[in-house]
């Protein structure tokens, strides 16, 4: 698995007026992006959940699910594929990450949660390979 980050010099000096990422004095840019993300290990079926922003270091997802903040949980980012011929390929990222902050969000009757990526790798074509 990559262990690797990405130095914090690495990045478009125009990504907040192409991607919309929010100008915070956060360690990473975020982006907001809404990729499908299934989380195992909770049950016997994955949970599935929508990030609501990424960034190099972590995401954020929505779920109807509480995390326990310190937990360290294995899960699935589906991203869309932008090289591909076809508009349906995607690009999979398997994440070790550490949940750092759980906010219930009580007008929605769901959960925020913030997951640090502690390690991942990825891949293309099926996520069960």
């Amino acid at each position: 698995m990559y262990s690797e980050y990405f130095s914090e010099d690495v990045g478009i000096p125009r990504l907040p007026e192409l991607t919309g990422v929010t100008v915070e004095r956060r360690r990473w840019p975020r982006a907001h992006l809404h990729w499908c993300v299934q989380f195992f290990g909770l049950g016997s079926e994955p949970l599935q959940c929508t990030t609501h922003n990424v960034s190099t270091g972590g995401f954020y997802v929505l779920s109807e699910l509480p995390f326990k903040p310190g937990h360290c949980l294995n899960c699935i980012l589906s991203i869309p594929s932008h090289r591909s011929r076809r508009g349906d390929e995607l690009l999979f990222v398997e994440c070790r990450v550490e949940v750092v902050r759980v906010e219930s969000l009580k007008e929605e009757n769901r959960f925020g949660t913030a997951c640090r990526i502690l390690d991942y790798r990825a891949w293309g074509g099926d996520p069960t390979i």
